[in-house]
């Protein structure tokens, strides 16, 4: 279930090209992607510039509209599970570093921590507005809710644990807490990319039930290691090799999804995905291959 488009606003291209969204950032396209090319308090002197920024409008009916009556829709007439897919693309990390520029928001953590601090409880405070206002109508329905937020490298945390608990770990928790009490029993379902063992312990304290993407040729992210230090408290979603598992031959397909599914479906708490999405180099054989595989193998074992 997706949230819409705000209805009354329409973005811009301003003088050198950038496409100006809501956040007030902006991007361009190179190479089929859209990278952030203009931030707004990337001058900013004081918290003052933060609170004089343009932030978005929540309450737009385009956000929501048809919402309620495709999830009653899909909830009477199919036995699908409703999952909220992202009210936002990022969340406190990347959103600070779009509208700071992702080298000063660096800096920032380090040597204006007040700044930081303000920022990061300012975009926090737009990111659960948005998710209450998305998730109001489609409440009963949803099972869980989906956040994206990419802290891993390929060898390290994007960021320390230590600046982690500092600046992101209390606002992290702030939204799930809220979206917990607007949706009652709904799971928080959390992507993240890279080499993010060492946060996993804050993450959980933080309210993570689900954790995506599981990257298993990222430091420290074994598949069977994460099973048995962190299986009893959550469900692991992905962790299908995109990093050459499953793009060269059908065998090494098959060889990769059974790798994982021994990895982490004993007990159960897993749910078979790629870890990440599937890219371009991703054979189409190969990609039925390894959904068959996990039908045929894919059982529960005590």
């Amino acid at each position: 279930m997706d949230i819409g488009h705000p209805r009354n606003f329409a973005s811009r291209l301003n003088e050198h090209g950038d496409k100006i969204g809501e956040w007030g950032f902006g991007t361009r396209e190179l190479h089929g992607s859209s990278l952030v090319s203009f931030s707004p308090l990337a001058a900013a002197v004081d918290v003052g510039d933060i609170e004089r920024h343009r932030w978005p409008t929540v309450a737009d009916p385009g956000r929501i509209e048809g919402l309620a009556e495709k999830a009653r829709l899909l909830s009477q007439t199919t036995d699908c599970f409703l999952g909220a897919t992202h009210a936002v693309s990022g969340m406190m990390l990347e959103l600070g570093q779009y509208l700071r520029g992702f080298e000063q928001f660096m800096v920032d953590l380090y040597l204006d921590e007040r700044f930081a601090h303000h920022l990061i409880g300012r975009v926090t405070d737009v990111v659960i507005e948005l998710y209450l206002y998305y998730l109001k109508p489609i409440a009963p329905y949803v099972g869980w809710v989906e956040f994206s937020s990419d802290h891993g490298m390929q060898d390290r945390p994007l960021v320390s644990p230590q600046l982690y608990r500092k600046f992101f770990k209390a606002p992290y928790k702030r939204v799930f807490d809220a979206v917990r009490q607007a949706v009652p029993g709904a799971r928080i379902w959390l992507h993240t990319c890279g080499s993010v063992r060492e946060l996993i312990p804050d993450l959980i304290e933080a309210g993570v039930d689900v954790l995506n993407s599981l990257q298993p040729k990222a430091a420290g992210m074994d598949s069977a290691e994460l099973k048995r230090e962190f299986g009893r408290e959550l469900v692991f979603h992905g962790g299908l090799d995109l990093q050459g598992g499953i793009t060269g031959s059908v065998q090494e397909a098959v060889v990769e999804a059974r790798r994982r599914i021994d990895a982490f479906a004993k007990g159960g708490g897993y749910i078979f995905a790629p870890s990440n999405h599937f890219m371009q180099d991703v054979p189409l054989e190969n990609f039925y291959t390894v959904y068959r595989t996990a039908r045929e193998y894919g059982i529960y074992r005590k």
